[in-house]
């Protein structure tokens, strides 16, 4: 009689919280990111870039 073979067992990732903790962190990082270079505008090169993208969108296809 043949012995049975165990089915080879199957590993456990047990560090995929790992990668939606990066995730998260990655996110939060990019977020503080936005909001310092948000709190450090130049209200006269804000105007510039206001008056820039409202002249782009706003023109007529050609």
């Amino acid at each position: 009689m043949a012995r049975r073979r165990k089915p080879p067992e199957e590993h456990e990732n047990h560090e995929r919280w790992l990668v939606s903790y990066a995730d998260f962190i990655t996110l939060l990082f990019a977020f503080f990111v936005v909001m310092y270079a948000v709190s450090s505008v130049n209200e006269g090169k804000y105007r510039v870039l206001s008056e820039t993208l409202s002249t782009v969108f706003s023109a007529e296809p050609r």
